[in-house]
């Protein structure tokens, strides 16, 4: 709704004025998808209610989901259809996504954010930028 867009707005203004710049990272390569960028996926997903020490529902916590994600990934990845996305905020790492796209959409497997950033949306504020 109009009204759930304009609160996305005005959280994205609270987190750049309480902690720092915006910027969005789209990870495409397949490389970096199912390499490095997935590891950091795994690792924000983890630090929040999803973790081991939570809910235990994170790729980190479970191991085949894990593996099937990567391999997800890895098999979108090779003719880039498969993204990675983080929202850095104050040049840490409050959200990501981890998508695939068939034809012409894009599908969201999952998503992540750190608690220190639970005040501001970070989740919202990266799907908006979708």
């Amino acid at each position: 709704s109009k009204e759930h867009l304009h609160n996305v707005d005005r959280l994205r203004r609270r987190a750049e004025g309480t902690y720092g710049a915006l910027a969005i990272e789209r990870v495409t390569d397949v490389a970096a998808v199912h390499t490095g960028a997935f590891d950091r996926f795994v690792a924000l997903e983890d630090a929040g209610w999803k973790g081991s020490a939570g809910a235990g529902t994170s790729l980190a916590a479970d191991t085949r989901a894990q593996r099937f994600h990567r391999e997800v990934m890895r098999s979108f990845g090779e003719d880039q259809r498969a993204r990675i996305d983080f929202l850095t905020i104050g040049g840490r790492d409050a959200a990501a996504q981890l998508m695939v796209r068939s034809d012409d959409t894009w599908y969201l497997l999952k998503i992540g954010f750190h608690p220190d950033f639970k005040d501001v949306g970070p989740g919202g504020i990266l799907l908006k930028a979708l």
